[in-house]
């Protein structure tokens, strides 16, 4: 039988030793401490929840801007406005 049905039948038949009981659970210190922690790890998750969408969002943003400028590089390369470095002559001063 488990936990929660053991308290569910007592408190059914006694639920004043039940709220007392909870009463002691809810004022233990290390119960609070660990209510304090989980608290805590449930924002740090928010936090990091958020921090990695934002950090989706700027990686799709950057992956399109890496394509289009791989879009215009090979347009220019197809209208020769950039040398192969064998077709370019060095300037006159060399």
């Amino acid at each position: 039988m488990a936990l929660s049905q053991i308290i569910s039948g007592f408190a059914h038949h006694r639920p004043h030793v039940i709220k007392h009981i909870m009463e002691k659970i809810t004022k233990d210190p290390m119960i609070q401490e660990l209510q304090e922690q989980i608290a805590f790890m449930q924002s740090e998750m928010s936090q990091l929840s958020d921090e990695l969408y934002a950090q989706q969002k700027e990686m799709a943003q950057l992956r399109l801007t890496v394509m289009k400028l791989e879009q215009k590089l090979q347009a220019s390369q197809g209208d020769g406005a950039i040398l192969s470095p064998s077709e370019d002559t060095p300037p006159p001063h060399y």
